[in-house]
């Protein structure tokens, strides 16, 4: 019962290799997020909980038991803004990664991917958590400016 993008690979009877390849399609992205999001939050405990979740994002190998440290960084961001009736898609996530690891028992054997579903969607939301958001405006392209005559 493994978390990462991997495990869903190999629960799906995937070949290692290929299982392995798309995980560090998913992996490598994350960790340079991670990076850039170290330098660019301005709190300590934004940056631990971004880590804690990453851990469980990048490492190939992680196991159901190894959730366990999720719980610091579920912790840290329950005690970071008190639940709102507006946040309920972020108590929500909240909650499903809190019971991450009865459930994926059950949910592993289903070959359904829970896990990695929820926490990619924890990383995401610790990400706006830290106000670490793309800024998409600087992508825009002007037609004005960019068009040849």
């Amino acid at each position: 019962m493994m978390p990462s993008v991997y495990g869903a690979f190999r629960n799906w009877d995937f070949d290692p290799d290929l299982a392995l390849v798309m995980h560090l399609s998913v992996a490598a992205p994350v960790a340079l997020v991670v990076i850039a999001a170290f330098f660019r939050v301005n709190g300590t405990r934004d940056r631990e909980i971004l880590l804690l979740i990453a851990t469980f994002i990048i490492t190939p190998y992680a196991l159901a038991y190894d959730l366990g440290l999720l719980a610091g960084a579920l912790g840290l961001m329950a005690l970071k803004y008190p639940p709102r009736l507006e946040g309920k898609g972020r108590i929500i996530i909240l909650t499903l990664a809190m019971l991450l690891p009865l459930a994926m028992i059950l949910f592993g054997l289903l070959k359904i991917l829970l896990a990695t579903i929820v926490l990619f969607a924890l990383f995401f939301v610790a990400l706006h958590d830290a106000g670490f958001t793309p800024d998409f405006s600087r992508w825009r392209v002007n037609a004005k400016t960019d068009a040849t005559p």
